[in-house]
């Protein structure tokens, strides 16, 4: 089948959290694929295309869910009437740090947002009094935790003080930061700390972990379901989750399951193995089931199974796995050595990718990593790898979709189950 010839759009998503740390959207940004950059600041009709037609294919249902999508804009995308093919209960405009604030630029901005839109003001690093009309209008202000605006926060702070916007701290990389932004009164946060936590000390792994782990390396020799059922057994509350996730709607069973035995037969061991990975990351204290860290690691192993799919079929189960497994040094707090060490049936391959940035899966991890982490104008680096196992970047885009999709559907499931609990 052949690829569209239009240009693949990939989209880089970053969660936004609210002051509880509850996701309330993701910024947003495209990537024209036959480019490999924004174009953003070239372009205003390109730009345009590239965000119209990432929301009409993918992104309403798909990408954002009932979340709101934060996207930047110049002075000339704003200006144009192709602002008006977003949807204004969907989206957050985001004014470059770059544009003039002029009379006139101010009056678009009331009348748009008259229309319904929000407005944010990005990159908001240090004051100067053009900037006073734009601060009386914008609903958000975003500011980046850099080290030199870090240096006179508070200072910084002082000058909005009058203004009704809602101040949201972006580039948040650890838990001290977090807790100081809050003391200061930000109530939005945006960075790596709530999508990729940083590593704060060595421990070692929790009972419940290691018996996830060790399901895991039962199932990947296809050990017998007494040797599962031991396990499940052993560790009530595994078997309760079990039992419940099996009589659960989505499940799909008609009568209720009764025990472990046949629980483990019913759901089937696909969807055994499946639920135990995810369950690694939804079993842990620090993390809220369906949380902005879940969906991102969910992504990225759906995306690594769709990508083996394309090129080797065999290697699906085990890209997702690595996929899954590729961000648990951050998620446990523990080295990747010591993690997969409670894994001895774990495939060599998963282990050469995870440990070594090698052998047949690795590939798969690397364009999952950037386009991920946005930083597609290394995207040229993997596109050999791409073409040796015959993708196509419009292929690739697809794939990507179909993954952001897959894990927003899986953290409203988790969601949705939380609920119940609490019910």
């Amino acid at each position: 089948m052949s690829d569209s010839p239009s240009s693949p759009v990939f989209v880089g998503r970053q969660p936004i959290l609210n002051h509880q740390f509850d996701l309330v959207g993701y910024e947003l940004l495209f990537r024209d694929g036959g480019q490999n950059r924004a174009v953003i600041d070239d372009d205003c009709k390109a730009t345009a295309q590239v965000i119209s037609a990432a929301f009409g294919q993918t992104l309403m249902c798909n990408v954002l869910g009932e979340y709101r999508g934060f996207i930047n804009v110049n002075a000339a995308f704003l200006n144009s009437e192709m602002v008006e093919l977003l949807p204004k209960d969907k989206v957050v405009l985001e004014i470059l740090e770059h544009v003039e604030p002029t009379p006139e630029f101010i009056q678009r901005c009331r009348a748009v947002q008259a229309a319904g839109f929000t407005l944010a003001l990005d990159d908001f690093c240090e004051f100067d009094p053009k900037w006073i009309p734009l601060l009386k209008i914008v609903d958000i202000i975003k500011i980046p935790l850099l080290p030199e605006v870090e240096a006179q926060l508070p200072a910084l702070l002082s000058h909005i003080v009058p203004y009704r916007a809602k101040r949201l701290a972006e580039r948040v990389e650890t838990q001290q930061q977090a807790q100081a932004c809050l003391e200061l009164g930000f109530t939005l946060f945006q960075g790596y700390f709530f999508s990729r936590p940083e590593v704060l000390r060595a421990q070692r792994l929790d009972v419940s972990r290691l018996r996830v782990l060790e399901l895991l390396s039962l199932l990947a020799v296809e050990a017998e379901t007494s040797a599962l059922e031991r396990v499940f057994k052993e560790v009530p509350s595994l078997a309760m989750n079990l039992l419940r996730m099996t009589n659960s709607v989505a499940a799909g069973f008609s009568h209720p399951i009764r025990s472990v035995r046949h629980a483990i037969t019913a759901l089937g061991r696909h969807q055994l193995r499946r639920w135990l990975q995810l369950l690694l990351y939804l079993e842990q204290e620090n993390m809220a089931v369906g949380s902005p860290l879940f969906r991102t690691v969910a992504a990225r192993a759906r995306l690594m199974e769709l990508l083996a799919m394309q090129s080797h079929p065999k290697l699906s189960e085990e890209a997702f796995l690595c996929g899954l497994l590729s961000m648990a040094s951050t998620l446990f707090t523990a080295p990747m050595a010591q993690i997969l060490a409670a894994m001895p049936y774990l495939s060599p391959s998963i282990r050469q990718a995870l440990l070594n940035q090698s052998g047949p899966l690795y590939p798969f991890l690397e364009i999952a990593e950037v386009i991920e982490q946005e930083r597609h104008d290394r995207l040229g680096i993997s596109f050999p790898v791409l073409q040796k196992y015959g993708f196509q970047l419009t292929r690739v885009a697809k794939a990507q979709a179909e993954a952001l999709a897959w894990s927003h559907a899986i953290g409203r499931m988790a969601d949705d189950l939380a609920d119940d609990e609490d019910r």
